[in-house]
Protein backbone atom coordinates (compact mmCIF):
# COMPACT_ATOMS: atom_id res chain seq x y z
CA UNK A 1 0.00 0.00 0.00
CA UNK A 2 1.26 3.47 -1.18
CA UNK A 3 0.09 6.92 -0.80
CA UNK A 4 1.60 10.06 -2.33
CA UNK A 5 1.21 13.42 -1.00
CA UNK A 6 2.67 16.84 -2.02
CA UNK A 7 2.37 20.67 -1.49
CA UNK A 8 3.40 23.56 -2.13
CA UNK A 9 4.15 26.83 -0.08
CA UNK A 10 4.07 30.19 -1.01
CA UNK A 11 7.06 32.01 0.10
CA UNK A 12 7.18 35.81 1.19
CA UNK A 13 9.27 38.16 -0.98
CA UNK A 14 9.76 39.65 2.49
CA UNK A 15 11.46 38.11 5.69
CA UNK A 16 14.24 35.64 6.72
CA UNK A 17 14.23 31.94 7.75
CA UNK A 18 12.33 32.53 10.84
CA UNK A 19 9.09 33.16 9.11
CA UNK A 20 9.68 31.00 6.43
CA UNK A 21 10.19 27.78 8.71
CA UNK A 22 6.75 28.69 10.18
CA UNK A 23 5.12 28.07 7.09
CA UNK A 24 6.70 25.40 6.32
CA UNK A 25 5.79 23.65 9.57
CA UNK A 26 2.07 24.89 9.11
CA UNK A 27 2.03 23.11 5.37
CA UNK A 28 3.71 20.15 6.84
CA UNK A 29 1.45 19.57 9.39
CA UNK A 30 -1.52 19.85 6.64
CA UNK A 31 0.30 17.44 4.18
CA UNK A 32 0.83 14.92 7.56
CA UNK A 33 -2.95 15.36 8.00
CA UNK A 34 -3.65 14.61 4.59
CA UNK A 35 -1.09 11.44 4.96
CA UNK A 36 -3.34 10.21 8.10
CA UNK A 37 -6.85 10.44 5.62
CA UNK A 38 -4.54 8.80 2.34
CA UNK A 39 -3.88 5.96 4.61
CA UNK A 40 -7.83 5.39 6.24
CA UNK A 41 -8.95 5.42 2.75
CA UNK A 42 -6.30 2.98 1.58
CA UNK A 43 -7.10 0.47 5.00
CA UNK A 44 -10.63 0.94 4.34
CA UNK A 45 -10.42 -0.01 0.26
CA UNK A 46 -8.68 -3.15 1.43
CA UNK A 47 -11.91 -3.89 3.48
CA UNK A 48 -13.87 -6.35 0.75
CA UNK A 49 -15.66 -8.46 3.69
CA UNK A 50 -17.81 -7.78 6.77
CA UNK A 51 -16.22 -8.71 9.78
CA UNK A 52 -19.22 -10.40 11.36
CA UNK A 53 -19.99 -13.07 8.47
CA UNK A 54 -16.85 -12.32 5.94
CA UNK A 55 -19.98 -12.12 3.58
CA UNK A 56 -18.77 -10.01 0.17
CA UNK A 57 -21.49 -7.95 -0.10
CA UNK A 58 -21.26 -4.54 1.64
CA UNK A 59 -22.19 -1.07 0.55
CA UNK A 60 -21.38 2.69 1.63
CA UNK A 61 -23.72 3.84 3.85
CA UNK A 62 -22.06 7.32 4.04
CA UNK A 63 -19.60 8.70 5.46
CA UNK A 64 -18.53 9.97 9.08
CA UNK A 65 -16.29 12.23 10.81
CA UNK A 66 -13.53 11.83 13.48
CA UNK A 67 -11.27 13.92 15.03
CA UNK A 68 -7.86 12.54 16.19
CA UNK A 69 -5.19 14.18 18.62
CA UNK A 70 -1.76 12.85 16.71
CA UNK A 71 1.90 13.96 17.70
CA UNK A 72 1.51 16.97 15.03
CA UNK A 73 -1.82 18.45 15.73
CA UNK A 74 -5.46 17.78 15.49
CA UNK A 75 -6.64 15.99 12.19
CA UNK A 76 -10.43 15.54 10.89
CA UNK A 77 -10.65 12.38 8.71
CA UNK A 78 -13.69 10.74 7.38
CA UNK A 79 -14.28 7.46 7.45
CA UNK A 80 -16.61 5.50 5.69
CA UNK A 81 -19.88 3.49 7.19
CA UNK A 82 -20.50 0.06 5.96
CA UNK A 83 -23.39 -2.32 5.85
CA UNK A 84 -23.38 -6.12 5.21
CA UNK A 85 -26.46 -7.11 3.00
CA UNK A 86 -26.23 -10.52 3.90
CA UNK A 87 -26.39 -10.54 7.45
CA UNK A 88 -27.25 -7.04 7.96
CA UNK A 89 -24.49 -5.99 10.12
CA UNK A 90 -23.50 -2.27 10.05
CA UNK A 91 -19.70 -1.14 10.56
CA UNK A 92 -16.88 1.54 10.17
CA UNK A 93 -14.76 0.10 7.60
CA UNK A 94 -11.53 1.97 9.20
CA UNK A 95 -12.29 0.59 13.18
CA UNK A 96 -10.01 -2.03 13.16
CA UNK A 97 -6.89 0.31 11.60
CA UNK A 98 -7.87 2.98 14.39
CA UNK A 99 -8.86 0.80 17.56
CA UNK A 100 -5.35 1.26 19.13
CA UNK A 101 -6.17 4.97 19.58
CA UNK A 102 -8.81 4.02 22.48
CA UNK A 103 -11.40 6.21 23.59
CA UNK A 104 -9.07 8.88 24.05
CA UNK A 105 -8.65 9.42 19.96
CA UNK A 106 -5.26 10.47 20.98
CA UNK A 107 -1.83 8.42 19.16
CA UNK A 108 0.86 6.71 21.40
CA UNK A 109 3.22 9.50 20.66
CA UNK A 110 1.02 12.62 21.81
CA UNK A 111 -0.10 10.88 24.36
CA UNK A 112 3.66 10.13 25.47
CA UNK A 113 4.64 13.75 24.59
CA UNK A 114 1.77 14.94 27.28
CA UNK A 115 3.13 12.36 29.91
CA UNK A 116 6.86 13.80 29.25
CA UNK A 117 5.62 17.38 29.16
CA UNK A 118 3.25 16.60 32.53
CA UNK A 119 6.73 15.64 34.14
CA UNK A 120 8.39 18.41 33.27
CA UNK A 121 5.93 21.40 34.31
CA UNK A 122 2.10 21.87 35.66
CA UNK A 123 -0.15 20.66 33.59
CA UNK A 124 -1.56 24.04 32.73
CA UNK A 125 2.17 24.61 31.64
CA UNK A 126 2.46 21.24 29.91
CA UNK A 127 -1.01 22.26 27.58
CA UNK A 128 0.92 25.66 26.42
CA UNK A 129 3.85 23.61 25.09
CA UNK A 130 1.96 21.35 23.98
CA UNK A 131 -0.15 23.32 21.72
CA UNK A 132 3.20 25.29 20.66
CA UNK A 133 5.67 22.43 20.12
CA UNK A 134 2.80 20.01 18.81
CA UNK A 135 0.33 21.97 17.60
CA UNK A 136 -2.41 20.43 18.99
CA UNK A 137 -4.95 20.91 22.17
CA UNK A 138 -5.20 19.36 25.19
CA UNK A 139 -6.54 19.85 28.27
CA UNK A 140 -4.50 19.82 32.14
CA UNK A 141 -7.24 17.35 32.63
CA UNK A 142 -6.21 14.91 29.44
CA UNK A 143 -2.52 15.57 30.47
CA UNK A 144 -3.02 14.42 34.43
CA UNK A 145 -5.02 11.67 33.17
CA UNK A 146 -2.42 10.44 30.86
CA UNK A 147 0.01 10.70 34.21
CA UNK A 148 -2.13 8.97 36.29
CA UNK A 149 -2.22 6.07 33.92
CA UNK A 150 1.68 6.20 33.38
CA UNK A 151 1.98 6.07 37.03
CA UNK A 152 -0.14 2.95 37.11
CA UNK A 153 1.83 1.56 34.39
CA UNK A 154 4.72 1.82 36.04
CA UNK A 155 3.90 0.29 39.45
CA UNK A 156 2.42 -2.92 37.59
CA UNK A 157 5.91 -3.23 35.82
CA UNK A 158 7.97 -3.29 38.83
CA UNK A 159 8.44 -6.46 40.65
CA UNK A 160 8.63 -6.49 44.24
CA UNK A 161 11.53 -8.57 45.96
Amino acid sequence: MQITVSFSLDLPESGDINTVESLVVEAGRRAMAEAIQGSVQAYEEQMKTCPRCSGTDIRNMGLDQRVLLMSFGRVVISTRRMRCNQCKYRFRAADGYLACLGEIHMTAALAQACTVTGMLCSYDNAVKVLAKLCGVRVSAEQVRRLMQRSEMLDNTNHVQV
